[in-house]
């Protein structure tokens, strides 16, 4: 909590100071969303050498910034020439061929997007 937090005497207000402090720790500094952009990047031009006619796009807590510390990057990969089945195990496959970068992937069949 803030000093200036701390000193506020209205109950109301402090609490709404109290929110805002909570808010502020819990936001993503810009080099931390920017780590995040970066990684995203990366995916992004691997996913492209794959399948050049593949366009990725951000959604959910990532696209918003309202992720917390330890959530996960969503995108959607939209691509006209595959189905989704084939184009996540085609994915899943390359990225396992880059041992250095990925270590851990979970194809998700019944994933949904709301």
């Amino acid at each position: 909590m803030s000093r200036s937090t701390n000193q506020v005497r209205n109950t109301l207000v402090r609490f709404h100071n109290e929110i805002i402090d909570f808010c502020n720790f819990i936001s993503p500094t810009d080099a931390e969303h920017k780590r995040r952009e970066t990684a995203f990047d990366r995916l992004a031009k691997i996913i492209i050498s794959v399948f050049p006619k593949a366009k990725i796009l951000p959604f959910g807590s990532f696209a918003t910034r309202l992720y917390l510390p330890h959530a996960d990057v969503d995108l959607v990969l939209l691509e006209p020439d595959y189905n989704p089945l084939t184009l996540m195990n085609k994915l899943a496959k390359q990225l396992m061929k880059m041992n250095d970068k990925y270590e851990d992937i979970n194809v998700i069949r019944s994933a949904k997007v709301p």
